[in-house]
């Protein structure tokens, strides 16, 4: 956790975190929630050979704003989520998590082409095998890394596959591709929203740095 001034205040390790690959927060004032993707939970395998499953772990803060962040609960929620081992990545399993407004928290299933959804992820007390159930897969998915929920719920993925982004609604229906990356293969990974909520930035693996595109180009 860093500061306003970038320098590091607090580690979370242990527990629910087990190799995380993403992070969402969601601020509730006196407390902050943080969605942990996992990618760890086993014995990773030679020869790119299945591992055991990625997990989605949840995190509570109190963040009462005068002392540093101290965490009071924390909870796996989801997993077996499929990963392999990978030369170039190391391991590729569920990455980029967004909370929608519903309390469903979407899941990049990088391995399975897929968006997950686990229900009540705020306040669900068991564990949801496979990530729970699929809210779209295939079609202009190619190993969704990155993933980000646009104003107005929509669910923004960024493909390892082929350097696109694609949009898709809360039901499942893909409904824009736009190309970060030409020929960009394994490059845009995060994403976020810039401050004024009109664009995203992306970051561009293999080049080590950031970019941007507007928002309004996936309307």
């Amino acid at each position: 956790m860093l500061n306003s001034r970038g320098h590091v205040v607090e580690t979370i390790s242990g527990g629910a975190i087990t190799g995380p690959w993403d992070l969402t927060a969601v601020d509730e004032g006196n407390h902050t929630v943080l969605f942990v993707t996992s990618l760890l939970n086993g014995t990773v395998m030679a020869n790119r050979h299945s591992v055991d499953g990625g997990t989605v772990g949840r995190i509570v803060l109190r963040t009462d704003g005068s002392n540093v962040p101290t965490v009071t609960s924390e909870r796996t929620i989801a997993s077996a989520l499929s990963p392999t081992s990978d030369p170039n990545a190391l391991i590729i399993g569920p990455t980029g998590v967004g909370l929608g407004a519903d309390g469903v928290l979407d899941v990049a299933d990088t391995l399975g082409s897929r968006i997950a959804a686990i229900p009540n992820a705020l306040n669900r007390n068991s564990v949801l095998r496979n990530g729970g159930p699929t809210v779209t897969s295939g079609g202009d998915l190619m190993g969704p890394l990155g993933l980000v929920i646009a104003p107005g719920g929509d669910i923004v993925t960024a493909d390892r596959g082929d350097g696109n982004i694609v949009k898709t609604t809360p039901n499942g229906n893909q409904i824009t591709t736009q190309t970060l990356v030409p020929t960009g293969a394994g490059d845009p990974v995060g994403l976020a929203h810039t401050p004024n909520d009109n664009g995203l930035v992306f970051v561009n693996d293999p080049r080590s740095g950031t970019a941007a595109t507007p928002l309004q180009s996936l309307h």
